[in-house]
């Protein structure tokens, strides 16, 4: 079970995963599973949640958001 996320919500367009997924590739942090929704067609608000492998900081999620125009950002870790 994945503990470690981040819940991100921004407008569906395409080749936003392509940006998400070379800022995680570049750092060195694997996406182990993603989930991606959005409420309507092409332009709508998507919301998505990746498991991640390891942590990221504060820094890194808000130059994520900024990358993608993100509406927002979490980073999560779940302790159990």
């Amino acid at each position: 079970i994945a503990t470690t996320h981040i819940v991100m919500e921004y407008t569906d367009r395409p080749g936003i995963v392509a940006i998400y997924g070379r800022e995680f590739g570049e750092a060195g942090i694997n996406i182990a599973g993603m989930q991606v929704s959005r409420a309507g067609s092409r332009g709508a608000e998507a919301l998505v949640v990746l498991d991640l492998d390891e942590s990221v900081d504060r820094e890194f999620a808000d130059e994520l958001g900024a990358a993608i125009d993100a509406r927002s950002i979490h980073a999560v870790d779940l302790v159990y």
